[in-house]
């Protein structure tokens, strides 16, 4: 074993160039030298960050603060930060593009043009105001876990765009695949 990083909370690593990134705690971008594990930079924002998507020179990342943020992968520096509103996820990215799901009151897919700095379209693939509120004193919606949908695999291909919604449980569980584009 060349090295070993212990900590209570870390995300899942992604690499490039001899350098691998996580989250520590999600709070802490840190990149490491893949040989020696030894620190190269870490970018901590005010808030929290979500584990990173990596493209040539760049790792994307949100923050708690709804911030969509391109960092440059060799030293952490702010290349920019815009502010969007919801929660969100990354799914992928491209030269041109980047996916990330976002929600409240629906949960959309929505492509993120690099270049111009601003979300193209949405796909919305569950309207979370149609689900009918439970029996709870302060009308919030009450589902069992079991019923609420969980993306899955998301997956860019030669023009279409393919993802997985998971619901049920057990021998009940679903999996639906969806394709979106021309």
């Amino acid at each position: 074993m060349r090295w070993k990083l212990s900590d209570r909370n870390l995300s899942l690593p992604v690499t490039r160039n001899g350098t691998v990134f996580l989250v520590r705690d999600r709070k802490t971008l840190v990149a490491l030298e893949d040989r020696t594990g030894k620190e190269i930079w870490t970018y901590s924002p005010v808030s929290g960050i979500s584990a990173p998507l990596i493209a040539p020179g760049t790792l994307y990342l949100f923050s708690d603060s709804s911030n969509l943020v391109a960092l440059d992968s060799r030293n952490g520096k702010v290349r920019w930060k815009i502010p969007t509103e919801g929660s969100h996820q990354l799914l992928a990215v491209t030269s041109t593009m980047l996916f990330y799901t976002a929600g409240d009151p629906s949960l959309c897919i929505h492509a993120f043009d690099l270049q111009a700095k601003k979300s193209v379209w949405k796909y919305e693939y569950l309207d979370l105001s149609n689900i009918p509120a439970g029996s709870s004193p302060d009308g919030e919606v009450e589902m069992e876990e079991e019923e609420i949908p969980v993306l899955g695999d998301f997956l860019l291909g030669e023009g279409m765009i393919f993802y997985a919604l998971e619901s049920g449980w057990g021998d009940s569980r679903v999996f639906d695949l969806y394709a979106l584009g021309e």
